[in-house]
């Protein structure tokens, strides 16, 4: 009995909030091996031009709003249509990570580099057909990401493909242009503040813990 008013009274004080939040990118954009960068340029193009260059994409968001809460799910999805699917491969191997650097800033081989390292968030296999429009991927993050989501008010991530092989074009988000290009949707949950429990509500609580404690001992004599 006494347990059970307990957690009545806990019940009624606290209570937990789960909520679902949508992050559309505030900026998107690829570096080559080499370090280029084009902060006017939305192209979010992943991949090899089979002729030696190489581009890792970022997407980086604005989750100040997720301040104090407690993540439980992540998922990251690329909006569909943004450019094509440029491969003779049925498939390519997108690995999304962690970045550390500040994407979108300017040129930077270190920042191409972080893209592709570090600690990796999720992996998908995107099928397709060379020359068909990119479908909408959707991968869920791992839990590895919910610390770095809530680390600051900015979290970026970066795109690679895995598997590529060198002497012809593996691309994803070819001609690609559109911002946002990704979108975070994250769920989350936040404990408010106790409710203070009216004292009504106390006083009956109190007054079947008296009954109870009044019938055990009824019983023992």
């Amino acid at each position: 009995m006494f347990k059970t008013i307990c957690l009545l009274l806990c019940l009624f004080a606290c209570s937990v909030n789960a909520s679902v939040i949508t992050f559309d990118s505030i900026d998107n954009g690829w570096y080559t091996q080499t370090g280029e960068h084009i902060t006017t340029n939305n192209n979010t193009w992943t991949g090899t031009d089979g002729f030696g260059t190489y581009r890792n994409s970022f997407y980086n968001f604005d989750v100040s709003a997720l301040a104090g809460s407690t993540i439980t799910s992540v998922v990251l999805k690329f909006l569909p249509n943004n450019g094509f699917y440029n491969s003779k491969d049925s498939f390519e191997t997108l690995q999304i990570w962690d970045v550390d650097t500040t994407p979108g800033l300017g040129s930077s081989a270190a920042v191409y580099n972080d893209l592709m390292s570090g600690v990796q968030y999720g992996q998908i296999d995107v099928s397709g057909s060379s020359g068909q429009f990119m479908p909408q991927i959707s991968i869920s993050l791992n839990s590895l990401s919910f610390n770095d989501i809530l680390n600051g008010s900015f979290f970026s991530v970066g795109a690679h493909l895995s598997s590529l092989t060198s002497g012809y074009t593996q691309v994803l988000w070819s001609a690609s242009d559109g911002a946002p290009a990704a979108q975070l949707t994250i769920e989350y949950t936040t404990v408010p503040s106790p409710v203070p429990v009216p004292g009504s509500l106390v006083l009956v609580a109190l007054g079947l813990v008296g009954l109870s404690f009044a019938k055990k001992r009824k019983l023992q004599n």
